[in-house]
């Protein structure tokens, strides 16, 4: 273990305003102006990595609950180790000694506390079965259990953890569908929700119906990129203000020679036991599929042999509208629901198709923001031009639960080519911020 104060080391990486932020009135709708926004970059916290991994937003290596940071990164050595930021001091561990992590990219850490205060841990999955670890204390980082495949199926990865508002946690993943994996539909999109008083795991959607298949998943098609058996699924899953659960992901629906030709969309008003159109239309049977039929989900954009992106995105505005961004056509756009009808495309980035931008939606102070490496556009509500800032920093994997709750931007910055591993709060002081 190894104590730093950080009241002393925390470093000001960039700053454009010297002013403290003054705080509008929180009743009502929050009038928030984004071109009034200062930023200032602050490092929390900085460990050397592994490096050589490549890049993306889907992992979940940090997060804050009750004002702690807690976060989980791999060392130079393929040691997972996990810390937490507590009042200034940082606190620090192996997860498992025991264990060595296999160098692969794609081999991401993430990690959550449950609505019990345990903290779970997983990663090192890529086409694997569940490698997860969970805490013996509520809060306590100094020792881990292995709960290995304790999440049925196999074949995970892309992993990443999501809360809802009222402490529920689910883990997301692709994962096996069909007996086999390699095969054309072997694979889709995983749910899973953890059930504290059980504590046991149960997988969201269905069997699709379908020979050969075994596992449920909530997305799901009998096709494959570039006229192989390879999908990608990387999905997004975020909660509105009033705990609906929305989802979307880019996928391959035509067999063709190209990656993720649609995005599509559906909801849940039950923890994910029922998804719904934005229309409030049940889908069903699950899982989500494309093409027309009462399996259907909202097909956001897309067409047969179409390139679209490796990512879709949720965005959520103050009153609970969602959109949905994606990039197709060199270009990088967002549709939203509004009218009972899905919106034409809306510009985000023109000329170029951002495959791995972030979405962070502030919703009580009525504010998204598509994150796109160290680009940010930032807008109140759909259809305004978005406002384009450029930081210091990249930061590309997401503390979603300190922006719902705190209305905090923290996140990982991970240089690939050194291995630097920075936790980076990004200050945004404005007049005009309700919270």
């Amino acid at each position: 273990m190894m104590r730093k104060n950080l009241l002393r080391v925390s470093l000001v990486l960039f700053s454009c305003c010297l002013t403290s932020p003054l705080f509008a009135a929180t009743s009502g709708v929050c009038n928030y102006d984004v071109t009034q926004d200062k930023f200032t970059v602050v490092q929390e916290y900085k460990a050397t990595a592994i490096k050589g991994w490549y890049s993306d937003t889907f992992s979940t290596p940090v997060t804050t609950v009750n004002n702690i940071v807690y976060y989980v990164y791999v060392t130079p050595g393929l040691k997972a180790r996990v810390g937490k930021i507590a009042n200034g001091v940082v606190s620090e561990y192996d997860l498992d000694p025991g264990w060595t992590v296999t160098n692969d990219g794609h081999n991401e850490f993430s990690i959550a506390l449950d609505k019990d205060g345990y903290v779970h841990v997983m990663g090192d999955m890529h086409n694997k079965s569940f490698r997860y670890w969970r805490s013996n204390t509520p809060y306590s980082l100094t020792t881990f259990t292995r709960h290995f495949g304790e999440i049925p199926g196999d074949n995970f990865t892309y992993n990443m953890f999501r809360t809802d508002n009222n402490g529920d946690l689910y883990m997301m993943a692709r994962a096996r569908v069909l007996k086999s994996y390699n095969a054309i539909g072997g694979r889709g999109v995983g749910v899973y929700k953890y059930d504290t008083a059980t504590k046991q795991w149960s997988a969201l959607g269905a069997i699709p119906i379908f020979p050969n298949a075994v596992q449920k998943t909530v997305a799901w098609e009998n096709s494959a990129e570039g006229g192989g058996n390879y999908q990608m699924f990387k999905p997004d899953l975020r909660f509105d203000k009033n705990n609906r659960m929305h989802l979307t992901v880019a996928l391959n629906n035509d067999n063709a020679s190209n990656g993720r030709n649609y995005a599509i969309y559906g909801y849940s008003d039950d923890n994910g036991k029922t998804f719904r159109r934005a229309s409030t239309a049940l889908i069903t049977p699950m899982p989500m599929r494309v093409d027309a039929g009462s399996s259907q989900a909202d097909v956001v954009d897309g067409y047969k042999n179409a390139n679209m992106g490796e990512h879709s995105g949720i965005l959520l505005n103050s009153n609970n509208a969602v959109g949905v961004y994606f990039s197709i056509d060199n270009g990088t756009w967002y549709r939203n629901y509004a009218n009972s009808a899905w919106s034409g495309r809306q510009s985000l980035i023109s000329g170029s198709q951002c495959d791995r931008c972030m979405t962070l939606s502030d919703q009580d102070n009525g504010v998204m923001t598509v994150v796109a490496g160290s680009k940010w556009y930032r807008f109140t509500d759909f259809g305004k031009k978005p406002v384009a800032t450029s930081l210091s920093s990249t930061i590309l994997r997401w503390d979603l639960r300190a922006l719902r709750d705190k209305h905090v931007y923290r996140g990982v910055a991970w240089n690939s080519s050194t291995g630097v591993w920075q936790i980076i709060r990004v200050d945004v002081s404005n007049p005009t911020k309700c919270y």
